[in-house]
């Protein structure tokens, strides 16, 4: 376990004007120890993840320190205001994340279930994901690529269901509750890689009510990988 600069923080617990977005450790023993300040959750020395600070957009944030365990992170977040009084078009959570493996690697991703029985209140499928910017840190082939459907911000790929006036998005968190690939990749070099992962939702006529979604990233290793 590392600490420093490069990343040095523990997962966050972002608070958004209502919107809490709170990195929680999810993983397998052995659990690691994070020093103060860092974000960093790693199995072994060359399977590491690395979780930056959100950028949110939308609403105003602060963050505070939180825990990490190894090679998995559950982000557990909630939007606030989503009624009208919030004119922005949609609030936005970008969470930069590197990964540094030595083999063959996936990223996945995980919804938990919401029992949201209110059919006007925010739900799964409402809040819009999406990752982008997939890039090498250092020398090599390539960093992987992007499952093309979660290849797009979903903030402004965001469209207007005709009949229920509803947001849409290419993918949404009730597209993930199987966990779901994201990235597939081949070796990186000791710089590793990065990217963004993105969620959105749009302010609409919501039922008044804070709702708290999980989603967790899992780094694990793949299968054979060819750079395109």
């Amino acid at each position: 376990m590392k600490s420093g600069k490069r990343g040095s923080a523990l997962p966050r617990i972002c608070l958004v004007a209502g919107l809490t977005c709170v990195f929680m450790a999810a993983g397998a023993s052995p659990a690691l120890t994070a020093a103060p300040g860092s974000s960093r959750a790693s199995q072994r020395p060359e399977d590491d993840l690395e979780i930056g600070t959100p950028i949110i957009t939308g609403s105003d944030a602060r963050v505070m320190p939180g825990g990490s365990t190894p090679n998995a992170f559950a982000i557990s977040f909630s939007f606030g205001e989503l009624s009208p009084l919030n004119q922005n078009l949609t609030v936005r959570i970008l969470i930069p994340i590197t990964v540094r493996v030595s083999r063959n690697y996936e990223i996945t991703l995980r919804a938990t279930p919401a029992n949201i029985p209110d059919p006007n209140a925010v739900q799964l499928s409402d809040v819009g994901v999406g990752l982008q910017n997939l890039r090498l840190l250092g020398p090599g082939a390539c960093a992987g690529i992007i499952t093309p459907t979660f290849n797009n911000d979903p903030s402004s790929a965001m469209t207007i269901n005709p009949v229920t006036f509803r947001a849409t998005y290419p993918q949404t968190l009730a597209n993930i509750i199987p966990t779901t690939v994201v990235i597939s990749g081949p070796r990186l070099p000791p710089q590793g890689a990065a990217f963004n992962l993105i969620f959105a939702c749009a302010p609409q006529f919501y039922t008044p009510g804070t709702f708290s979604f999980v989603v967790t990233v899992t780094l694990r290793g793949g299968p054979p990988f060819t750079c395109p």
